[in-house]
C-alpha cells in the first residue's frame, strides 16, 4: 500500500488546526471565568453578613474641671514664698497634686522663666520634676498648668 503525502499533510493541518480552536477556546474560557470572579467581587454583600450599628457618640468629653493645684518639696508643702535653691545642690524633686484627683494622667506643663538658670528634669507621667540651679540670678519663677488651672511660685537661685 503505497501512502499518500498529501493526504499526510493535510492530516497533520487539520490536527493543528484543531489545536489552535482549542488553545482559543480555552483562553476565553479563562477570560470569561475571570471576569465573572470579579462580577461577584463587586455584588451586593450576601444577607448572612451582619451589621450592628454604632451607639451615637455624645460628643467630645468637657475639659476637667481643676479646683487647685499644690506643690510639695523636701517633705512640705511650697507656698507663696517659694524656695531658695544654690548651684552645684543637688537637685530638688518637686511634686504637684491636682485636686480633684484623677483616674487618668493628666497633660501636666512645667517651665521656668529662665531657662538658661535653671534645669527642669520631669518625670514620665509629668507630676514631679526635678529642679536644677545652674547659674546665681537671685529670683526666677516656676510655673505649673494643668487643664486651665495654674500656680506660679517664686525660686531664688543663689551661689554659695
Amino acid at each position: 500500500m503505497e501512502e499518500n503525502p498529501l493526504l499526510w499533510t493535510r492530516s497533520f493541518a487539520l490536527m493543528l488546526v484543531i489545536a489552535t480552536v482549542i488553545a482559543i477556546a480555552l483562553n476565553f474560557l479563562t477570560l470569561y471565568q475571570r471576569e465573572r470572579a470579579n462580577e461577584i467581587l463587586l455584588e451586593e454583600p450576601d444577607s448572612k453578613v451582619i451589621v450592628i450599628q454604632a451607639r451615637p457618640s455624645t460628643g467630645p468629653s468637657p475639659t476637667p474641671t481643676i479646683t487647685s493645684l499644690r506643690l510639695f518639696a523636701c517633705g512640705g508643702e511650697l507656698g507663696a514664698d517659694g524656695f531658695t535653691t544654690y548651684v552645684e545642690d543637688r537637685p530638688i524633686e518637686i511634686t504637684v497634686e491636682i485636686e480633684p484627683t484623677m483616674i487618668r494622667r493628666p497633660p501636666i506643663y512645667w517651665s521656668v522663666s529662665d531657662e538658661k538658670a535653671a534645669l527642669l528634669t520631669i518625670n514620665d507621667d509629668g507630676t514631679s520634676c526635678k529642679f536644677s540651679a545652674l547659674k546665681p540670678v537671685g529670683k526666677t519663677e516656676l510655673t505649673v498648668r494643668c487643664y486651665g488651672e495654674e500656680v506660679t511660685i517664686p525660686v531664688y537661685l543663689w551661689e554659695r
